[in-house]
């Protein structure tokens, strides 16, 4: 796993997936809904997202996006160094298992980067001594 920082422009940032930690209180909705056309306003309406801790939900963006995919994960009431660990190995996780190579993660707060990085790293653990080659992931 190679792990970069950057403090860039989504619009800047070419990656397969882009994670959201949302709350329950859908912080991030007005950069989010400025990126993806307000569908998160739609899906709070339908009720398909809530923000509830390990909610996951994909959006998919057009093929001429520099971000494939969005992921919308719930960390429930709060956004701290707990909830960001953990919404972190679940983007890994989903994003390994959908095929992405490439994986940002959106935080607006920098004393919450070292707990994602670290969610991250565990995350993408495989205890691969039982596996054969092709069996093995690689983000």
């Amino acid at each position: 796993m190679n792990i970069n920082i950057y403090t860039k422009a989504i619009a800047e940032l070419q990656a397969d997936v882009l994670a959201w930690p949302i709350t329950s209180e859908l912080e991030f909705a007005d950069e989010l809904n400025g990126v993806t056309g307000d569908q998160l306003g739609e899906l709070v309406q339908t009720g398909e997202t809530k923000g509830k801790a390990a909610e996951l939900t994909i959006l998919h963006s057009p093929p001429a996006e520099s971000i494939r995919r969005h992921y919308l994960i719930g960390v429930g009431d709060a956004l701290d160094a707990d909830s960001i660990f953990k919404a972190a190995g679940q983007a890994v996780r989903a994003g390994v298992k959908r095929g992405a190579k490439r994986l940002a993660i959106y935080l607006n707060d920098e004393a919450l980067v070292r707990p994602a990085i670290e969610g991250a790293l565990y995350g993408s653990y495989q205890n691969a001594a039982y596996k054969k080659d092709d069996d093995a992931y690689v983000l």
